[in-house]
């Protein structure tokens, strides 16, 4: 997939999230469905680098600690938000979504 028309090259729409943090290589937008029920995965988001990579092994050392700064600020403001009891952090990384994004998503015990 190349550039053109990927979603997550699309700063402009992941800036439209609730929550959104940049640096100089990535971006975290949150990602919840405004049509979801407010009790849904409340707190999900992805951390996109800005270039275009279809994989995390594709990433420069600079996207790699830059990503890592952003999970960080990511996990603070929904721990203040929601207090979640932890979180899962999973890679897409396949061909048919082209550009390589973390998904955040706070888990809750209940």
């Amino acid at each position: 997939m190349s550039p053109d028309g990927c979603v997550f090259c699309d700063l402009a729409r992941l800036r439209a999230a609730e929550v959104c943090i940049e640096n100089a290589f990535c971006i975290y937008a949150s990602t919840r469905d405004p049509r979801d029920p407010p009790d849904v995965l409340p707190g999900c988001g992805v951390i996109v680098p800005r270039a275009h990579r279809a994989s995390p092994f594709d990433f420069t050392n600079a996207e790699w600690v830059a990503t890592h700064e952003l999970l960080l600020e990511a996990k603070a403001a929904w721990d203040e938000r929601l207090a979640p009891d932890g979180y899962m952090l999973v890679w897409n990384c396949s061909p048919d979504v082209g550009h390589a994004h973390l998904h955040v998503i706070p888990r809750f015990d209940d």
